[in-house]
């Protein structure tokens, strides 16, 4: 499997939604709070992979200098729609290209779009070099283990079991010998497919360490509280330079 295939599916599906999905994203999830007590006055944050720039309401709190950047050009216009005052950019967060720059990077469910170590490790290398010394990197993931949502890793893998593989093709555009252990895939409105990695917090922490960050804190979140791998909404980690 080529990790491109399945990010330019993501990609486009995002391009094609943008609207009813920034719809669906109007609010910040609670499990996002615990990001605000290590942000300053003054900082300069990174939203890598904003969307449509819900964040910004999180963040207004703070007298920041805010940049929020999205390989999607669907959901940056609506982001720039939603909150014409700040910057927006459409940027690769795999060649995002910045050194030193930021105090705070910030992604919500960014890292579970990509398909492979490489493509994980050298996001988080671009991450660690976009950074400045000593600055936080705030992550949320999906937590696709949760058994009471009905996208989850069990029950995409007994939907990938019941179908054929040309039904499977069909649905999802990809092929199932092309997707590795841990590998979601699911489906937004009318056939839009995006893909998921299923993390646990062992597995962020091993990456998070291999690309020289410390982690503070790494943990099942369920609305702002702490929670375990089959009811919590997120796994929330904060690491430092």
């Amino acid at each position: 499997m080529k990790p491109e295939k399945l990010q330019k599916i993501t990609r486009k599906s995002y391009d094609s939604i943008s609207r009813q999905f920034s719809k669906s994203r109007k609010y910040v999830w609670s499990d996002l709070a615990v990001f605000l007590p290590d942000i300053k006055d003054g900082d300069r944050v990174l939203d890598l992979g904003c969307g449509n720039g819900r964040l910004v309401d999180l963040l207004a709190v703070k007298k920041i200098k805010y940049i929020g950047v999205d390989n999607s050009r669907g959901l940056i216009k609506q982001a720039k729609e939603y909150h014409p005052k700040e910057k927006f950019k459409v940027k690769d967060a795999l060649k995002l290209g910045y050194k030193n720059e930021f105090d705070v990077i910030i992604t919500s469910a960014v890292l579970n779009h990509m398909p492979d170590n490489e493509s994980r490790r050298l996001f988080l290398k671009n991450v660690y070099q976009a950074l400045k010394p000593g600055g936080y990197f705030m992550m949320s993931n999906w937590n696709m283990w949760n058994t009471e949502r009905k996208k989850n890793i069990q029950n995409f893998l007994i939907e990938k079991d019941k179908l054929s593989d040309n039904a499977f093709y069909q649905k999802y555009k990809i092929k199932k010998t092309e997707l590795q252990p841990g590998d979601v895939m699911t489906e937004w409105g009318q056939g839009d497919v995006l893909y998921y990695y299923a993390f646990i917090p062992l597995e962020l922490k091993d990456l998070l360490q291999k690309s020289k960050f410390k982690v503070l804190k790494n943990y099942y979140s369920f609305d702002g509280e702490k929670s375990t791998k089959f009811k919590s909404r997120n796994i929330i980690t904060i690491a430092q330079k």
